[in-house]
């Protein structure tokens, strides 16, 4: 059998596989470099957008504070002036405001009735260590 010729094998010179290698290779380093940039402009981008919100946390967190810190000034005013009684020696409360009953001031016992509770306490006591010992 006779050796035929590359030509005529139909296979390719090697020249040319390396130049098409080449351009493959040149093709795809190019696509990976655009790859790599398009990359670097998003994360550029991410960057960006993250210290927008880092800079908009920062200052809802101090308005948060300063609305904190007046809040409580303002809670302890309420408070103060919740404490105080209105006309009539009534304090008033949520409850009144809505139509429900009032909380009164303090019932006061007289001095009679004072003693009298007294003594049934000390008779109480003393019947106790009566019955013990």
């Amino acid at each position: 059998m006779a050796k035929r010729s590359a030509a005529s094998r139909g296979e390719i010179p090697v020249e040319q596989r390396i130049v098409d290698f080449a351009e493959d290779l040149g093709g795809l380093l190019g696509r990976a470099q655009e790859k790599a940039q398009s990359w670097l402009d998003q994360r550029d981008q991410v960057a960006t957008t993250l210290a927008s919100i880092r800079d908009t946390a920062t200052r809802l967190l101090e308005d948060l504070s300063i609305s904190a810190s007046q809040a409580g000034t303002a809670a302890k005013r309420a408070y103060r002036k919740g404490r105080r009684k209105t006309k009539g020696g009534r304090k008033k409360t949520r409850a009144a405001a809505t139509g429900g009953p009032t909380v009164g001031r303090k019932r006061r016992f007289s001095a009679a009735t004072r003693r009298k509770m007294a003594a049934a306490q000390q008779a109480r006591w003393a019947k106790l260590k009566s019955e013990k010992g």
